[in-house]
C-alpha cells in the first residue's frame, strides 16, 4: 500500500506564515524621550570632534612656533 499524506510527518505551514509586510520608515514613530537622547548623543560627538580638532590645531601651531619641537 503506498503512503498517504505527507511522508515526513511534518505539518504544513499555517496560512499567512510566509507573508511579508513592508513598513515605511515614515510610519515608525519614536517617543520624544528617544529623540531627545539621540540629539544629545550626536551633540556630544560633535562637541568631542570640535575639541579634538581644536587641540590638533593648537599642537600644529605649537610645533610651528617651536621649530618642530614637541615640548610637553
Amino acid at each position: 500500500m503506498p503512503p498517504t499524506g505527507n511522508p515526513c510527518g511534518t505539518l504544513p505551514a499555517p496560512p499567512g506564515a510566509f507573508e511579508i509586510s513592508v513598513i515605511s520608515k515614515e510610519s515608525i514613530t519614536m517617543s520624544a524621550e528617544t529623540v531627545r537622547r539621540v540629539r544629545h548623543a550626536s551633540r556630544r560627538t560633535a562637541e568631542s570632534d570640535r575639541k579634538n580638532a581644536a587641540a590638533a590645531l593648537q599642537r600644529a601651531l605649537d610645533r610651528r612656533d617651536n621649530g618642530g619641537a614637541t615640548d610637553r
